[in-house]
């Protein structure tokens, strides 16, 4: 694809005005050659060397800087590796590694990579490493849960070269228009080719604005300059540090003692002593991320009726305005987001006591039942897990609030060891969210909360690879009903990002859960 046919083409397969904003940027003048100029170099304030400190949270499942393993530190792996595309605002995907994409059936995707793009190992980027990166993904041995996105979309031998050694062709098993957006993800960060997972743990290589110095898993990453960064005068500091810290409120205290000069993922009730501050700045986006309340489809929790009772309970708009201030917005129980070109427009959930004490009776739990709910104190799904657990109680249902330490909680969840629990997807780019939560996991032939539905397999991938835009919409809001009525997730509003800055130039507000900070900079 090439020319004005191309263009119209491309606009008519991926759809929507976001798209057209990411055209725009895919067939700018920039050829791809060498190190790319930003619009941010020469900021008024900024200056270069010193060390940038960060608080965020590197629990979890993170033991190591693996872009497959990171589940709550993509800051780290923002550091150290590129993907093609980013997405930093709500007009959909950008250039980064890749320069352009294409499409004429969102089956078959063309990529060009940005020439003379090098490792932190001296070699240059070329086809051959992204085909290694969508290999790694597949292969059964290969930590995390990327499998989940990608094992639907590609297999072994996907992933080719076109022309020449900057094109990339993904040949995938089922049309999907927001590929270039999933490209985007932290787990699709561009390794080189030959890179082990072993490799990785020891000292990963990518092409990011900081080289690994050293990492230690539930404490600290250190990361050192890059100096032969693609982005031309970038980065800024000699050194950057993310320190472990598990609570919102220590971030914001270690910030507010100048410990930290950023402090991530914070929250509306943590950062309303900061609002008004002369030498703080609050940096807030509506995205697609929520705060969830997460059923385990087995026992009570299997029969439908029981999970429809355990959601139409929750006061939403109480839930908003208590655990957010007011900020984000409603939700109603599917986790497409709201800057999405296809965002249902569904009707308001309201709550509702009777119509929730007449399911339960139906389910034959005339008199309430007891469910335990873990969350980890000190979190947004700790303070959601306590709103629920009252409003629960006006229907019968008695909520037993278990604590878990963050290092377990991915364990047990993802081992199907909690009946229910509460925490936090940040939003994940397309409908990647859709495979994640209701995808099928491991072997196990449902999703890791054991849930299913006939429907939504066929449902599914029928609106991911629809060519037309509105006919994609009505069936995504067929989609979002489905899993509304049916499914094992309680989302009650899309939140806000919430992080706090202090002393620093170049910050970017993005609507993703990974935060970009290779433009960051110490004031001077």
């Amino acid at each position: 694809m090439s020319g004005t046919a191309s263009r119209r083409r491309f606009l008519q397969v991926t759809g929507g005005a976001a798209l057209a904003a990411a055209l725009a940027a895919c067939s700018s003048d920039d050829k791809g050659n060498g190190r790319a100029a930003d619009e941010t170099s020469g900021q008024s304030g900024e200056k270069s060397g010193g060390t940038l400190a960060v608080a965020s949270f590197l629990g979890g499942a993170t033991e190591s800087p693996d872009p497959l393993s990171t589940v709550y530190s993509s800051a780290m792996i923002m550091c150290l590796y590129d993907r093609l595309t980013s997405l930093t605002d709500s007009s959909g995907p950008k250039p980064e590694l890749a320069t352009s994409w294409s499409s004429d059936d969102l089956k078959t995707w063309t990529f060009k990579l940005r020439k003379g793009v090098k490792f932190h190992n001296g070699a240059e980027l070329t086809a051959k490493d992204v085909i290694a990166t969508f290999e790694r993904i597949l292969d059964p041995k290969a930590p995390g849960s990327a499998k989940t996105t990608w094992g639907p979309l590609i297999e072994p031998g996907s992933v080719v070269q076109g022309e020449d050694e900057y094109t990339v062709v993904f040949k995938l098993k089922a049309g999907a228009w927001d590929l270039p957006y999933l490209v985007s993800h932290t787990y699709t960060s561009i390794v080189p080719a030959g890179m082990t997972t072993d490799h990785i743990k020891a000292a990963p290589i990518g092409t990011g604005a900081y080289k690994y110095k050293s990492f230690k898993a539930g404490e600290k990453f250190t990361g050192d300059r890059n100096a032969g960064y693609w982005r031309e005068n970038y980065p800024k500091p000699d050194e950057i540090v993310i320190t472990n810290v598990d609570t919102t409120d220590q971030r914001l205290n270690g910030l507010r003692s100048k410990q930290f000069n950023i402090a991530l993922n914070l929250d509306p009730v943590t950062t309303q002593p900061v609002l008004n501050s002369d030498d703080i700045v609050v940096h807030r986006t509506q995205t697609g991320a929520f705060t969830q309340l997460n059923m385990l489809c087995s026992g009570p929790l299997a029969d439908s009726r029981v999970r429809q009772a355990m959601k139409l309970v929750v006061d939403r708009e109480q839930i908003r305005q208590s655990l957010l201030r007011g900020w984000g917005i409603v939700a109603q129980d599917h986790p497409i987001a709201p800057d999405s070109p296809v965002f249902p427009k569904l009707p308001a959930i309201s709550a509702d006591i009777e119509q929730a004490k007449k399911l339960l009776a139906e389910a034959g739990h005339p008199n309430g039942l007891t469910i335990q709910l873990h969350m980890r104190q000190g979190t947004q799904g700790g303070n959601l897990a306590q709103l629920y657990q009252a409003q629960a109680a006006k229907a019968g249902i008695t909520i037993k609030l278990v604590p878990e330490p963050g290092a377990t909680m991915v364990q047990g969840i993802l081992s199907q060891k909690f009946q229910m629990h509460a925490g936090q997807y940040g939003a994940r780019p397309g409908v990647a969210l859709i495979d994640v939560i209701y995808g099928k996991f491991g072997d196990l032939g449902k999703s890791y909360a054991l849930w299913s539905n006939p429907k939504f397999d066929t449902l599914a991938p029928q609106a991911r690879g629809e060519v037309d835009e509105t006919k994609r919409k009505e069936l995504y809001n067929e989609l979002a009903e489905l899993l509304a009525a049916d499914g094992n997730l309680i989302v009650c509003c899309f939140e806000e990002s919430v992080h706090v800055t202090q002393g620093v130039t170049g910050f970017q507000k993005t609507t993703m859960e990974a935060q970009p900070l290779w433009n960051v900079a110490l004031s001077a």
